[in-house]
Parts: structure tokens; sequence; C-alpha cells
């Protein structure tokens, strides 16, 4: 998070790029976390626990994913989508 915002905040672009870059290498390693580590542990739940947990680990990974794409491409990145578009 806090390299997100130093990302945000940071006038030089390539000092932007590669903060963006440690954050979404840092929300990597979450969600492998998530995936690994916590999906091994929720295996040994009952059937239903594990849908659950299935479906909301889906909906993170899915709403994480697109986090750093948008950043990217939204106007704090590239600017290849105007504000308009990012919201």
């Amino acid at each position: 998070i806090v390299t997100g915002l130093a990302a945000a905040l940071m006038k030089i672009p390539v000092a932007r790029y590669a903060f963006w870059t440690i954050s979404t290498i840092a929300m990597l390693f979450v969600l492998y976390y998530l995936v690994v580590v916590v999906g091994e542990a929720a295996s040994d739940a009952d059937e239903d626990t594990q849908a659950t947990f299935n479906t909301l680990r889906n909906i993170i990974l899915v709403s994480w994913a697109i986090y750093p794409v948008a950043w990217l491409v939204g106007t704090e990145g590239l600017g290849l989508v105007g504000l308009f578009g990012e919201t």
C-alpha cells in the first residue's frame, strides 16, 4: 500500500513505474499466500465452507488483478485511458 502511494505521488516516471512494480510484486506474494497457504488450510474444512472460500478467493483474485492493470493504463500510469474511462 505504501509503495502504491509512493508510485502515485512520484513525479519522475521511472520512479513511478519502479514503485508500481514493487507494489505489484508484493501483491503477488499476498495472492500466492491466499491461494496456497490459506487454500491448504481451507481444504480441511467441510464442503460448504470450501465452496464459500473458493468463491470469495476467486472474487479477491479477479478484483485485485484488475487494479494494477487499471493503474498502469489509467491516468496515474501510461495515460492510455482517461479519467472518465477509469470511473
